[in-house]
């Protein structure tokens, strides 16, 4: 696989990962909404501690995804002060 194959991977899981969270706290806020409405405290507890649930992941995994991106983004800088070594002539490092 690629570099570029493994970059769009990455992206696309990213992407679903963040829709089905997406659909979670929607559906619950939803749960909580009706629960709330209908008299149902234990429901409307569950959904609030499931849209709670989500909001912390949601947190934890844009956090890595925030972190992927910068180690990418700091090998890109080494790939980019390489090339321009080399372009140079100053790097034997074949």
């Amino acid at each position: 696989m690629t570099e570029k194959q493994g970059a769009v991977e990455a992206a696309a899981n990213a992407a679903a990962t963040a829709t089905k969270f997406t659909y979670t706290t929607y559906t619950s806020a939803g749960v909580s909404v009706v629960s709330w409405w209908a008299s149902i405290d234990w429901m409307a507890v569950l959904g609030v501690v499931v849209a709670v649930a989500t909001f912390i992941l949601n947190l934890y995994y844009k956090r890595k995804e925030n972190q992927r991106a910068d180690e990418i983004h700091q090998l890109r800088k080494q790939q980019y002060e390489q090339t321009k070594e080399r372009l140079k002539g100053d790097c034997d490092d074949k």
